[in-house]
């Protein structure tokens, strides 16, 4: 729903009617003619909210997943003895768990520092500072999202080979670095290289973060260690580094720069890293409990 109000608020998102067109824009209307012809629908433009019939997908995929897989043999044994619903919430904040709360927190924020305000910014930059075409500004997505998106098996990769500690804090300074030059690089082919770079970088780095998030706390509040941090406090600076960037470039009128500042985000997250976040690199989940 909120990529669909995006899409239909955002001026640059959409062609201009007889604006150029390319294959993948192409595309994507030939699909959701398709959809709506589906539908029993005329096949309008204007019918957009069609669109909203592909968010029931993911729903429906979570109902399958919630009669079709079994829960985890650690998960049934914590069962035997079940935690209160207030217990659950508030014990990722006990002395025993806080620090490991708030190492989670820091990392995600160090995160959403920057890529948050990437992604609100960069069309704008595209299209108002290189002067790039809706065409272009679609098919640098399109590569950059398509190619970028191996750093998620890349990460996987790594974490068991090298280590958590040196993944998570090495592909949070590449990305830092990537998304630096996404914005400092004002040619084409610099958009390309490094749009795939930046979302390879991050995607590899929120994958490590993710399993940071995941291992460090027990199975018994595993869910409420992972959405206290990973879901609400984890993402303070998804909601305020945007605004915070908007007062940045009205003062100075400069996007790549404020960008650059904030890129700071990650590179202090790899710091955090390597002082304070422990390698759980071949421990069992019982073996990550008794060492921190």
């Amino acid at each position: 729903v909120g990529v669909m109000l995006i899409a239909k608020t955002q001026p640059y998102v959409l062609l201009d009617p007889g604006a150029e067109s390319n294959w993948l824009h192409g595309l994507g209307s030939g699909a959701v003619a398709w959809l709506q012809g589906l539908l029993g629908l005329e096949a309008s433009g204007e019918n957009w909210r069609a669109l909203y019939i592909l968010g029931a997908l993911p729903l429906a995929l979570i109902l399958f997943l919630r009669l079709g897989m079994r829960e985890t043999r650690r998960f049934q044994a914590s069962k035997s003895n079940p935690l209160s619903w207030r217990e659950s919430l508030l014990r990722p904040w006990q002395p025993r768990y806080r620090r490991r709360t708030a190492i989670v927190t820091l990392l995600w924020n160090c995160v959403h520092m920057v890529t948050a305000p990437s992604v609100v910014y960069w069309v704008i930059f595209a299209r108002e500072d290189l002067g790039l075409s809706a065409m272009q500004v679609g098919d640098i997505v399109f590569w950059g999202y398509g190619g970028g998106v191996a750093g998620h098996f890349v990460a996987g990769w790594l974490i068991d080979r090298i280590g958590r500690k040196w993944t998570c804090s090495g592909f949070y300074i590449f990305a830092a670095l990537s998304i630096v030059l996404l914005y400092q690089v004002p040619t084409l082919w610099g958009q390309y290289v490094f749009m795939i770079a930046t979302v390879f970088g991050f995607g590899a780095a929120n994958t490590a973060t993710h399993v940071y998030a995941s291992e460090l706390f027990p199975t018994e509040i595993r869910a409420s260690g992972y959405g206290w941090t990973t879901n609400l406090m984890g993402r303070i600076t998804e909601i305020a580094a945007p605004v915070a960037m908007g007062v940045m470039i009205a003062e100075t009128g400069n996007i790549p720069w404020a960008i650059t500042a904030v890129a700071i985000g990650p590179v202090l997250g790899a710091l955090l890293v390597l002082r304070f976040a422990p390698e759980t690199r071949g421990l069992t989940l019982e073996e990550v409990q008794e060492r921190i």
